[in-house]
């Protein structure tokens, strides 16, 4: 018989995927180990930040019971989605650390035949191990494992789960299906029911290639720039075409975050070194997004005579994208580093993501009270985050500026801009 569904690990992935079953009707428990993020749940307070969190939060809490208490936790579930973190780890493979400390959290607590769903991003041939060592327990319930994998973008999370394009399922049992084609029974998205490992490489594949989409953009717009290009009228004429369109296709800073970094290093290491195959796509992705990230950067050192000494420079954004104040590999991080190792006098502002950043450069930084401060404080501005403030603002607050646009924020507005304006793929100079 179903009971509840037990989430362990209530971070992006576990919160919103939570939400999103309540949406469609389920009554959940949420185990965390993090017990300030618990009771600040248990209060109906989003831990973080993300777009439509905190009010879908509030719309279903009535159907999901937050607990850091296993025997809480335990007492009334028999399906488990396992949504904890797997960063990267020792020589560029995954770390499993939490992993497996939550299969053996559920093999101390098991108190029926049950499901394990692993939702998090794991190598492939993960759910064949974890069946190997359920095996070896030799427990008195039957455990049948599942593979899940989570396609959300952080900022859209929300929206990417309750109205999920595709719904994974790797499992090799008629019963497994059955039982996930219910779970998911409401929810529009196509189910594919796959094997595991079809599963896990599903996932995998689909980061990889958003982010040679990332990495291919940019290095068109560096083509772009070098050769007097316009960036918009090349991309325009390029992504007419459906077969190329526009998603994931924008020039920028370049991919961060806690996925595509992860995502494309780790498994390009795991195929590599497990089946002696040498993916110099994704090598090339990941080389070619390592090289982007400074670009602008080195151009504004060059522009100031080859030193941004006690040059005081303002960098607009710290998330590593909107609508989220996760700073994990945001390149906004890089940016401000290089700054300061170059002598630079840095003032930083972020519309959610300040407390966040304060934790990594200390008093390092000037932290500007609001976007208006930020600017005024330098005669150069770096964007590094494309908040909705900065892209709708008015743009005369940007005169007698030289502004560094690592999102190209402005470029549909070219009319509009009377300062030097350096972006992604080329340069518009001061009028």
């Amino acid at each position: 018989m179903q009971k509840k569904i037990l989430i362990i690990g209530v971070g992006p992935v576990g919160l919103s995927t939570a939400i999103g079953f309540a949406h469609a009707g389920h009554e959940l428990i949420c185990y965390d180990i993090d017990k300030e993020r618990i009771d600040a749940l248990k209060n109906g307070i989003a831990p973080f930040y993300e777009r439509d969190l905190q009010y879908t939060l509030s719309m279903h809490a009535d159907k999901i019971l937050f607990t850091d208490n296993l025997k809480e936790a335990f007492q009334d579930s028999n399906i488990f989605f396992i949504c904890v973190g797997t960063p990267i780890g020792h020589n560029n493979s995954v770390d499993m650390t939490a992993i497996w400390n939550s299969i053996d959290i559920i093999a101390k607590n098991v108190k029926h035949d049950s499901t394990i769903v692993i939702k998090s991003t794991v190598p492939i041939g993960t759910n064949k191990k974890v069946v190997h060592y359920i095996d070896k327990l030799g427990l008195k319930y039957k455990i049948g494992v599942v593979s899940n994998p989570e396609f959300l973008a952080q900022g859209t999370s929300i929206q990417d789960t309750i109205k999920a394009t595709r719904i994974v399922i790797g499992c090799n049992t008629p019963q497994l299906r059955e039982l996930m084609l219910n779970i998911y029974d409401k929810f529009s998205g196509e189910k594919i029911v796959t094997t595991p490992e079809s599963a896990e490489l599903i996932k995998y594949e689909s980061n990889c290639y958003l982010a040679m989409r990332v990495s291919f953009v940019n290095d068109l717009a560096h083509v772009c720039d070098l050769v007097g290009a316009d960036v918009t009228s090349v991309l325009k004429g390029v992504t007419l075409d459906p077969r190329i369109g526009t998603r994931y296709f924008e020039p920028g800073l370049g991919y961060g975050g806690s996925c595509f970094p992860k995502d494309t290093i780790c498994f390009h290491n795991q195929i590599q070194s497990e089946y002696g195959y040498e993916q110099e796509l994704i090598e090339a992705t990941i080389d070619i997004n390592s090289r982007h990230v400074l670009r602008l950067c080195r151009k504004m050192m060059d522009n100031c005579g080859g030193s941004i000494m006690n040059k005081k420079v303002s960098v607009l954004g710290m998330s590593f994208k909107k609508d989220t104040d996760d700073v994990r590999n945001s390149l906004a991080v890089n940016i401000v580093s290089y700054l300061i190792s170059n002598g630079a006098i840095v003032s930083v502002w972020d519309l959610k993501a300040m407390e966040n950043a304060k934790k990594i450069f200390q008093d390092s930084v000037i932290y500007a009270n609001s976007l208006d401060e930020a600017i005024a404080a330098s005669d150069i501005i770096f964007i590094a985050t494309d908040w909705n403030e900065i892209v709708d603002g008015p743009l005369d607050r940007f005169c007698n500026k030289s502004v560094y646009d690592g999102r190209n924020c402005f470029l549909n507005r070219k009319e509009e801009i009377t300062f030097n304006y350096y972006y992604v793929g080329g340069t518009i100079s001061e009028k």
